[in-house]
């Protein structure tokens, strides 16, 4: 399995397609489609965003395991069945996974090969502000969090940090995996 990490609006989704389109890495069979910001497409597995979605929920509303057991096991049974489905080579992607490091967590228990995204801090930024429509300060406190998370994710462990405006992507992630 592998794991594409990054703050958002740093070539995860660049990463992502490569991964899926050039190397037969399976991704997902559902994406955001692509858009003024990013016109290839996102690659983000729509079923594993969908779970995604239901885990923020949860946190949101401060649904704790020991208050809804249920919910907790109806939701670690989906996660199951979605991995349950894959068949390597598989991956994830999804830069939201780092604003929750319970989330995170569960990925990092399947031991993967973990992809970082890079991009410099200010570009980041200023990207995620204009794709958000938000303010810089909300932005940066997005950004650090996220990069915070990721760090501590790869942290001790063998991982391949790819920026985004390499221009051999493609050639160094297949020489790593």
């Amino acid at each position: 399995m592998l794991l594409v990490l990054g703050t958002g609006r740093c070539g995860t989704s660049d990463v992502a397609r490569i991964l899926h389109e050039e190397l037969s890495v399976y991704m997902g069979s559902m994406f955001h489609l692509g858009d003024q910001f990013n016109r290839k497409g996102y690659y983000e597995d729509r079923e594993f965003q969908s779970l995604h979605l239901s885990f923020y929920m949860m946190h949101l509303y401060e649904i704790s395991e020991t208050d809804q057991p249920e919910l907790w096991k109806l939701w670690r049974e989906r996660f199951q069945e979605l991995l349950d489905k894959r068949e390597e080579p598989w991956g994830i992607k999804d830069p939201g996974i780092a604003d929750f490091p319970s989330l995170l967590n569960e990925y990092l228990k399947l031991d993967p090969k973990i992809i970082l995204c890079t991009r410099d801090k200010e570009e980041t930024i200023q990207s995620l502000m204009r794709f958000k429509g938000k303010s810089r300060e909300e932005m940066e406190k997005i950004y650090n969090q996220r990069y915070e998370n990721n760090m501590k994710a790869v942290e001790g462990r063998d991982y391949l940090e790819i920026d985004v405006y390499d221009t051999d992507k493609y050639g160094k992630i297949k020489a790593w995996l």
